[in-house]
């Protein structure tokens, strides 16, 4: 952020601050879509299921379509998303550099199991249950845009569009993020991938 509260554009990385007011604004607009905090994951992780148990009291998961997770692995300094496909009984693994960690996977569907014996009172069916790295998706090719590639993901996502960006793509992607977020609202870019950059440019500019 820049020291008059906007956001800067020209930064490489996007900081869980960035990200979390970014995820903010897909869980405003879409209603069967709920993302968690970029803090869960490595509260849950290191602190147990009782230490997150709470943080969802006041959202009904369950009766949404997909949860997102915004996760940054430390051990790497990388931001990845996990989407937990309630239709396609899938945990499903986002990585913009074409990475596995079925570790991670495994955990949120532990965390899945655990709130579910809590909000419901009995165990969640299991069975069927996959965990899919998605690769046909696409892949940075620079060591910096892993945060934007999240943001995009999970906006994508949340209104079940396809994925026709790229990482030619991720510079108009960033200025969008920055409009979007200096003006409170997501805009859909809903053009062919050769008009992404006009488009986008076109909407800031307006």
């Amino acid at each position: 952020m820049n020291s008059d509260g906007g956001f800067s554009i020209t930064q490489f990385y996007l900081n869980d601050t960035v990200i979390n007011d970014y995820m903010d604004l897909i869980n405003k607009r879409y209603s069967n879509v709920y993302v968690y905090n970029t803090h869960f994951y490595f509260a849950l992780i290191t602190r147990g299921f009782n230490m997150v148990k709470r943080w969802v009291r006041k959202i009904d998961v369950f009766s949404k379509k997909k949860l997102l997770f915004p996760i940054h692995l430390q051990n790497c300094n990388h931001w990845v998303l996990v989407c937990v496909n309630f239709e396609l009984k899938q945990i499903q693994y986002y990585d913009s550099l074409k990475r596995h960690n079925l570790e991670v996977q495994y955990n949120i569907f532990q965390y899945l199991n655990e709130q579910y014996l809590e909000t419901i009172g009995s165990s969640l069916c299991t069975k069927n249950w996959k965990m899919v790295t998605v690769s046909d998706i696409p892949y940075q090719e620079n060591g910096h845009d892993c945060g934007v590639f999240v943001c995009t993901y999970a906006e994508y996502l949340a209104r079940d569009a396809a994925f026709n960006f790229s990482q030619r793509h991720m510079k108009s992607f960033r200025q969008l993020i920055a409009y979007e977020l200096t003006v409170k609202k997501l805009v859909d870019v809903n053009v062919d991938a050769e008009d992404i950059d006009s488009f986008i440019m076109d909407v800031i500019n307006s």
